[in-house]
C-alpha cells in the first residue's frame, strides 16, 4: 500500500494502457486524446478494436505491443537509428516512416512508402526492438509482458519485414514493484 512507503515517495507516474482508448472507439471516437498513455498503446488499441482481441489474448497483445515498439520512434525503425551499414542507408533526408500491416493473428508487417528513404530490414527492426528494452523476457506494459525472446523476423520483400512467433503474458503474473 502507498501508506506504507508515502514517506519515501518524491513523485509517482502512472500510465494507461489501450483498454480506455479500446472503450472511447468502441463508443465511436473518431480522434480520442488520453492523458498519460503508453507509446505502445496507440498502436495496440486500435489493433485490439479492429480485430476483437480479448483482453487476456496474452499472445496477440504482446504482439500489438511490439508493433506499437517498432514504430513508437518513428524512422528510427526505417534506417534513423541504424549502425549496420548506416552510411548505406539510402536518402535519409527523405526518410520514410514505418507502417504496421497487422492481421487478426498478431503476425504483421514492417513497411514503408515506395519511393522514400530508408531502409526496412531485419537488422533495423532488430535495432529498434533493443532500444529502450530492459529486460527482454518481460517487456511490461499495463496491458501485457512480451517476451522478445521470442519475436521472429523475417524479410519478405524489399523494405518489408513480417514479425511473428510472439509470446506474452499477464503484467500481474512479472510485474513486481519495490521502492
Amino acid at each position: 500500500p502507498l501508506s506504507t512507503v508515502r514517506d519515501r515517495v518524491l513523485s509517482a507516474n502512472a500510465y494507461i494502457g489501450s483498454t480506455p482508448i479500446v472503450e472511447a472507439l468502441s463508443r465511436g471516437a473518431q480522434v480520442v486524446v488520453t492523458g498519460r498513455s503508453t507509446d505502445t498503446a496507440l498502436t495496440m488499441a486500435p489493433l485490439r478494436f479492429e480485430f476483437g482481441w480479448a483482453p487476456d489474448d496474452w499472445n496477440k497483445l504482446a504482439a500489438g505491443i511490439v508493433a506499437g515498439h517498432i514504430i513508437e520512434c518513428g524512422a528510427q525503425c526505417s534506417g534513423g537509428n541504424c549502425l549496420i551499414g548506416w552510411r548505406d542507408v539510402p536518402d535519409l533526408a527523405n526518410v520514410g516512416y514505418p507502417i504496421v500491416n497487422a492481421h487478426p493473428d498478431g503476425t504483421f508487417e514492417i513497411s514503408k512508402h515506395p519511393g522514400t528513404g530508408g531502409r526496412i530490414s531485419v537488422p533495423t527492426v532488430t535495432e529498434q526492438l533493443v532500444y529502450e528494452m530492459g529486460d527482454p523476457h518481460a517487456y511490461i506494459t499495463p496491458d501485457v509482458v512480451a517476451d522478445f525472446t521470442t519475436i521472429q523476423l523475417e524479410s519478405v520483400g524489399p523494405d518489408r519485414v513480417r514479425v511473428f512467433g510472439i509470446a506474452g503474458g499477464a503484467p500481474t503474473d512479472k510485474l513486481k514493484v519495490s521502492i
